[in-house]
C-alpha cells in the first residue's frame, strides 16, 4: 500500500496526487520513495497472476454508467479459460491501495470537514497516479506472459493505440469487448450511484466518456489495430447485455442489430462536437 503523508491543503495546492509526488514540471518522474510504493502494488498484483502458454487478453471498454463491473462478474468470469487466478487490472481498484485515496475518502465522509476543506473528489485526485500504476502492471505482466482482463474505458485513443500495438507485437490474442449504453441510461445510473457513494460525476464527463469510446473504436479499427471485438448494448437494467456486432479477424464483420450499431457509430460525431471550442 502506498503510504505518504497527506496534508489538509493537498487538494488546494495540487491538482492530483501525481502532481504532488512527481519531481519534474511535466509530472513524468515520481519521487524514488513513491516508485518503491508503486512497485509494491505492482508486485502484489503479479505475484498471484496466472502464466499461460496461449497468451490471452480481454480489454473491456465502456463509458461511465455502462455497467462494466457487473459484466465482468456475470459474463467474463464464467468463461472456461478464466479462473480465480486470471489477473484483472482495473485502475479504479488500484485507487484503494493508494493511501491518499483512503485518507481523503474518510475526510469526504465527514460533511462538515469536507465543506471546511473545500476538497475535490478523492477519486479524481488519485486518478492519474492509479492509471500509471495500472499501465505498469500491464507492462510487467506482458513481459511475464501473463494473461489478463483490462477493465478500462477505451476512450483514450492514444493510450489504447500504444497498448494494442504492444500486445499485437508480442503475439497476444486480444479480445476487445465494448459495452455501449444509452447516454440517458448512463446518466441515471451515475446519478443513482452518486447518491449511494457520495461520488458526483459531472454530466459532461458521463456523456464524453461514452461518446469517446465509439470514436476510439472506429479510429483504431481503421488503423488495423482491432482484430477481434464484440460490441454489446447494456441499456436495459436487469437484462443480459445484447450482442450488437462482432468482428473476428479473417471473417466478415457481423452486424446483428443495425439500429443499435448505427446509434453507437453516431456517437463518433457527437464526440467531435465535444472537441470544438
Amino acid at each position: 500500500m502506498v503510504k505518504n503523508i497527506c496534508e489538509v491543503n493537498d487538494l488546494k495546492l495540487f491538482k492530483s496526487s501525481k502532481q504532488k509526488y512527481t519531481c519534474d514540471p511535466q509530472c513524468r518522474n515520481y519521487f524514488p520513495e513513491r516508485i518503491v510504493d508503486h512497485n509494491n502494488i505492482i508486485k502484489e498484483h503479479l505475484d498471484y497472476a496466472k502464466r499461460t502458454i496461449n497468451n490471452k487478453v480481454y480489454i473491456l471498454g465502456g463509458g461511465s454508467g455502462a455497467g462494466k463491473s457487473d459484466f465482468i462478474i456475470d459474463f467474463l468470469i464464467g468463461l472456461e479459460e478464466i479462473d480465480e487466478d486470471f489477473l484483472i487490472i482495473d485502475a479504479d481498484q488500484v485507487k484503494y491501495e493508494i493511501y491518499d485515496f483512503k485518507y481523503w475518502e474518510n475526510i469526504m465522509s465527514d460533511d462538515k470537514a469536507s465543506k471546511e476543506i473545500d476538497c475535490s473528489n478523492p477519486s479524481d485526485f488519485v486518478h492519474d497516479e492509479s492509471s500509471d500504476i495500472a499501465d505498469k502492471i500491464i507492462e510487467r505482466g506482458t513481459s511475464r506472459n501473463i494473461s489478463f482482463i483490462y477493465d478500462g474505458t477505451f476512450k483514450n485513443e492514444e493510450k489504447y493505440e500504444k497498448i494494442l500495438t504492444v500486445l499485437n507485437r508480442l503475439g497476444y490474442e486480444v479480445e476487445i469487448i465494448i459495452l455501449d449504453v444509452s447516454v440517458a441510461v448512463a446518466l441515471d445510473r451515475v446519478e443513482i450511484r452518486g447518491l449511494e457513494t457520495g461520488r458526483d460525476v459531472p454530466r459532461k464527463i458521463v456523456k464524453s466518456s461514452n461518446y469517446k469510446v465509439a470514436e476510439t473504436f472506429f479510429n483504431l479499427k481503421r488503423k488495423g489495430l482491432i482484430k477481434n471485438c464484440s460490441i454489446y448494448d447494456n441499456s436495459i437494467n436487469g437484462v443480459k447485455p445484447k450482442l450488437v456486432a462482432q468482428f473476428v479477424d479473417g471473417r466478415e464483420d457481423l452486424i446483428l442489430d443495425e439500429i443499435l450499431f448505427n446509434e453507437f457509430e453516431m456517437k463518433t460525431e457527437l464526440a467531435k462536437l465535444l472537441d470544438r471550442p
